[in-house]
């Protein structure tokens, strides 16, 4: 059986062009726009939830969204809050004075289109070697085209390859 390319599209010239990696945004402060749909978990016995984040103003030549993002009501180990009240206060709303679950999923999906600003940095876990390359902004090795930069990996001393930076939120800030 021979392979018949006919009405099959082959790569767009533009392709070809040597395009800068795309990586995550630098360590900063951001304004984001909050999912419209939420993911509920479940984090050592309290309610947490799994959301993308969509950066409000994105900058050019950068990931416009942070994927992935935990936050649960489980306490933080300073003893002081926890992220999802964090995230809970950076949009906006006020004490719910209930530790009902279901009336904090209800808070949770309120926040539906909020806007809120965070803290973002990077990581680098190398899940070959089952090992952290980085674990903040500072870590990453500088940028050489771009002064004041870091690149957006790290080469895994284990395997060579360039591990991505993976950008998380630090913190979530109260107005």
């Amino acid at each position: 059986m021979s392979f018949d390319p006919t009405g099959l599209k082959g790569p767009d010239p533009t392709q070809w062009d040597d395009r800068e990696f795309e990586g995550p945004v630098p360590a900063g402060r951001y304004t984001f726009k909050a999912p419209t749909e939420f993911e509920f978990t479940e984090d050592g016995g309290y309610l947490g939830v799994q959301m993308d984040l969509e950066l409000l103003e994105p900058l050019e030549g950068y990931y416009s969204s942070i994927r992935f993002v935990r936050a649960s009501f489980k306490p933080k180990r300073s003893g002081n809050g926890s992220r999802l009240v964090d995230y809970l206060k950076a949009c906006g709303l006020e004490p719910l004075g209930t530790d009902d679950a279901q009336a904090a999923m209800d808070a949770v999906r309120s926040t539906a289109g909020s806007l809120f600003d965070a803290e973002v940095s990077w990581r680098c876990w190398d899940k070959d070697a089952q090992e952290v390359l980085a674990n903040n902004y500072q870590d990453f090795p500088d940028n050489p085209e771009k002064p004041g930069e870091k690149l957006p990996y790290v080469v895994s001393p284990s395997s060579g390859q360039k591990i991505p930076a993976r950008a998380n939120i630090f913190y979530f800030v109260r107005p």
